[in-house]
């Protein structure tokens, strides 16, 4: 649901923060797996774990700020 300022609750921002944790472990167990295949595969996916990782921190940061 949506508050009275358009933003979404705490709730939603949290479950948003365990959704974006989630994608960071996924992706480091796939470039673990990847790793064992094909190097360069999982060398390729260190730009995406990093760019998901920037985002965990920013949607921690507004959760946080805003909490």
């Amino acid at each position: 649901m949506l508050d009275s300022i358009g933003a979404g609750s705490d709730d939603s921002r949290g479950f948003a923060l365990l959704g974006i944790l989630l994608l960071d472990v996924a992706v480091a167990v796939t470039i673990a797996a990847f790793w064992k295949v094909h190097r360069t595969a999982a060398l390729m996916l260190l730009p995406y774990l990093a760019w998901i990782l920037f985002a965990t921190v920013l949607n921690y940061s507004v959760w946080s700020l805003n909490s």
